[in-house]
């Protein structure tokens, strides 16, 4: 598996997959056992308001002990024999659809109000949109006109724009601060 992906399973992994056999303890750093405090934190405010022995109950129902859930929340690598989760694939044809400048075109252009950063979620629209009919058998596809099929993309569209336009913007504040 590409680097990048094996970097990506173990920067997104929920908690639940971090503390999975799927995942081996590595030697940590300063830095990870900061991190990993962080992180347990977070977990105890979420999910027991903060309240540490009412969190301690928790882990324990669970089979957990604070300082293996630290090490796990610190430096792990994903097991080269473990199953990847089922996320990836759908990541990978993600990535490749938003690097794809050459997927066609909305034939929608002109309809709707332009929304910030579109053009880069546009080939990941028509992407999903031609793997969503794939599968369907031509006569549920054909339930639906064009000018539906146009509406559902472009809904995609906006809510991917209205969620990632402010990491987007966030990320170009920074570039132009660092200059």
């Amino acid at each position: 598996m590409d680097a990048f992906y094996e970097r990506l399973i173990v920067r997104a992994a929920t908690i639940d997959e971090l503390l999975s056999d799927n995942f081996e303890v590595l030697p940590g750093q300063k830095g990870d056992a900061d991190l990993a405090a962080r992180r347990l934190a977070a977990w105890c405010q979420s999910s027991a308001s903060g309240d540490w022995s009412l969190f301690g109950q928790r882990l324990q129902r669970d089979g957990w002990a604070i300082d293996g859930v630290l090490k796990s929340f610190a430096t792990v690598r994903y097991k080269a024999s473990a199953i990847q989760p089922a996320w990836v694939a759908d990541a990978i044809w993600v990535e490749a659809a938003l690097q794809d400048r050459e997927i066609g075109v909305d034939h929608s252009d002109g309809e709707y109000e332009p929304l910030a950063f579109e053009q880069l979620f546009k080939p990941l629209v028509m992407q999903a949109a031609e793997f969503i009919w794939s599968g369907l058998d031509r006569r549920t596809a054909g339930n639906l006109m064009e000018s539906a099929r146009a509406c559902l993309r472009h809904s995609l569209l906006r809510e991917l724009c209205d969620l990632c336009a402010p990491a987007i913007y966030e990320q170009f504040v920074i570039a132009r601060n660092a200059d």
